[in-house]
């Protein structure tokens, strides 16, 4: 992990952060979903950067509301994952709801995802809820997951 950098994410990430997310997800945000959430004071967004390159290696995101927030993405680049990077994104936005005010992080997760499932798990994440037929491309069921703070 010495070799990643967390930061906040910029505009000069968003190509980078739109890539990965593509690649990672069947429904994904478009390049211009991220500038808005980026310029939004709604929004707070991440990047691990590769220190060797300055590339992005993967991000996380969330919407805050008063003192709740969503996790909105989390992706890791394939060719950077199995390094505990997804766990220190989280443990960024901790820090941010922590700054905020935020007492709720939420977020959902499809329930066939068992790596990301075990590792909400494993940083205070309980299930709360789920949304039957939530996701498509395939259908499937959505967990909700909420970490008091």
């Amino acid at each position: 992990m010495a070799d990643i950098i967390i930061e906040t994410m910029k505009h000069g990430n968003i190509d980078d952060v739109a890539a990965i997310e593509a690649a990672c997800f069947s429904t994904p945000w478009s390049r211009n979903a991220f500038a808005d959430a980026v310029d939004s004071e709604n929004y707070e967004y991440i990047v691990a950067l590769d220190g060797n390159d300055g590339g992005v290696a993967a991000y996380a995101g969330m919407q805050v509301v008063l003192d709740e927030a969503e996790i909105t993405n989390i992706a890791v680049d394939e060719r950077y994952r199995g390094r505990g990077i997804a766990g220190k994104l989280l443990e960024g936005l901790v820090t941010l709801c922590v700054r905020r005010g935020v007492k709720y992080l939420h977020l959902e997760v499809r329930e066939s995802n068992t790596a990301a499932r075990s590792l909400y798990a494993k940083c205070g994440f309980e299930i709360d809820g789920m949304r039957k037929n939530f996701y498509q491309k395939p259908t499937e069921n959505a967990v909700l997951m909420t970490k008091l703070l």
